[in-house]
């Protein structure tokens, strides 16, 4: 090769390499400046809410400039924003990792971590917070919100809060907010109530103010619900299709047809609740129910119940013992005296299901003399029962509830044994903050197994039984209540086949 055929080769090779560099930079820079494009318009889409195409900009902002902590961290946002936030994490820990390191994904990272309950990698990662120069007053707001979460620390997290709202007043009623919830942790309920009232009084419009609400609701309730004595008395009238239980035959009685008429009823309860420990309650109770009726010149009843129940609960379960004496005068003559006592377990799989059980005992004494032996009703009455109860409702006060009960009703009169299968249904709905909807239905197969002495035949009867309550909080302690019930008998025996309707309307002081 001559001297300047090699020249012309290693000018030509030279060439060669300048213009392959000069294509990569200008195709970088190419790329570089889609990207920055690319970030731009995604950030407007971001900034006016339209995420889903906001994404998609960072993403293809991310194929001209792999790498970037800054396109991670919009990347990792608009994920947030988009409440994905499995997908935003590794984008924010990206941001936080790559160089140089992206500042303010550290608090949305934090923050998110302890929405979705990873307290120990919060930890982690607010441990770069010195290092990343994060805002103190943010710094002491996090140190709460970990302290707080970890449930152990609650006056360490109140004090980051204060110290956090000294540092920056813009985050005070946040700051209350959580401190509020260090405070039912540590079940200062007035506390908690105060730091909530504050907050609704401060931020009247916010969001903040309407959970502010919700949890006030949900004390108050806690208070009431906790209050050692409770008491309530009612007054109402009803009006009663078939009052002595008259049969649809009315050639089967003397009077003929059913026997209607109106009554009024008064009421009273009252209980201490008394605990003894953490653990233990003791629960004294009295009640009264009174009834005259209006045309009819018997069925005035009176009754009295006295009971007392020992109960063990704890977060999952509660196993109590409820005794009681019930004294019972029709038109002022004592009529029945009865003893019980019994075991109720309630246990809670989640907070909005609970199965019970629950085992009664009765002993029954008429006091009024039967006409024949075989009627005589004296028993002892043994109840078994499984229920199944599902809570909903916005603050759990509304149920569903299915239960199944056996009972055996061993009378000294064989015209009155039976065993008995109950199957019922019951619901409550809350149709509004003041108004309550429940709703229940109730079967009862009564199989008597011997054969009445006096019809000289088998008793069988399927009870049905139908009721719906309407009850309206007309202030904090007055309830005005609407009922009715529906009782359809069919029995072997024509005497007590009877259909029954009953119409009520009652008002309740409650305390």
């Amino acid at each position: 090769m001559t001297r300047k055929s090699l020249y012309r080769l290693c000018a030509l090779t030279l060439t060669v390499v300048i213009c392959v560099v000069i294509f990569h930079d200008l195709g970088a820079a190419n790329g570089k400046g889609q990207a920055e494009s690319d970030m731009e318009r995604g950030g407007w889409l971001y900034k006016h809410e339209n995420y889903e195409e906001a994404l998609g900009m960072f993403k293809k902002a991310k194929e001209g400039e792999p790498g970037s902590p800054v396109v991670e961290y919009y990347i990792g946002m608009t994920y947030k924003q988009l409440q994905d936030f499995s997908s935003a994490k590794p984008h924010l820990e990206a941001a936080l990792t790559l160089e140089p390191k992206e500042a303010a994904a550290l608090p949305e990272l934090v923050s998110l971590l302890h929405q979705t309950d990873q307290i120990d990698e919060a930890k982690k990662w607010l441990s770069m917070a010195s290092a990343l120069k994060m805002d103190p007053a943010q710094r002491a707001f996090f140190d709460g919100l970990i302290l707080m979460r970890d449930g152990n620390k609650p006056k360490e997290a109140i004090a980051a809060f204060e110290d956090a709202a000294k540092l920056d007043s813009s985050l005070k009623d946040t700051a209350k907010y959580f401190e509020a919830f260090c405070y039912m942790q540590t079940k200062k309920l007035t506390e908690a109530k105060n730091m909530f009232q504050q907050i609704r009084t401060n931020q009247p419009m916010s969001d903040m103010a309407f959970y502010a609400n919700e949890y006030i609701d949900a004390i108050t309730r806690k208070e009431d619900a906790d209050r050692p004595l409770r008491m309530s008395a009612g007054y109402g009238v009803a009006y009663d299709s078939n009052t002595i239980l008259a049969p649809d035959d009315p050639a089967l009685t003397e009077g003929g047809g059913n026997q209607a008429d109106w009554r009024q009823m008064a009421t009273y309860n009252g209980e201490y609740n008394l605990k003894c420990g953490e653990r233990f309650t003791l629960t004294p109770a009295y009640s009264l129910y009174y009834a005259k009726q209006s045309d009819l010149g018997f069925y005035d009843t009176v009754s009295h119940d006295i009971s007392g129940q020992m109960a063990y609960n704890s977060d999952k379960m509660s196993i109590a013992f409820p005794v009681h004496y019930n004294w019972v005068s029709v038109d002022d003559k004592a009529y029945l005296s009865l003893v019980g006592i019994g075991n109720v377990n309630n246990i809670a799989f989640r907070r909005d299901q609970m199965f019970q059980t629950t085992f009664l005992y009765n002993r029954k004494d008429y006091l009024w003399q039967p006409t024949n032996y075989a009627d005589n009703r004296d028993s002892n009455e043994y109840m078994w029962s499984a229920g199944w109860f599902n809570f909903f409702g916005r603050n759990q006060d509304g149920f569903a509830n299915f239960r199944y009960t056996f009972n055996y009703d061993d009378t000294k009169g064989h015209n009155w044994n039976y065993f008995g299968n109950r199957f019922s249904f019951s619901s409550a709905v809350p149709v509004h903050k003041k108004a309550r909807l429940s709703m229940a239905l109730d079967y009862l197969i009564q199989d008597y197994w011997k054969t009445n002495s006096v019809y000289e035949k088998k008793r069988f009867d399927n009870v049905l039984t139908a009721s719906s309550l309407a009850s309206i909080n007309i202030t904090k302690n007055i309830e005005a209540q609407l009922q009715y019930v529906f009782v359809d008998n069919v029995s072997t025996l024509g005497i007590y086949k009877y259909k029954r309707n009953i119409c009520s309307v009652t008002m309740k002081y409650n305390y």
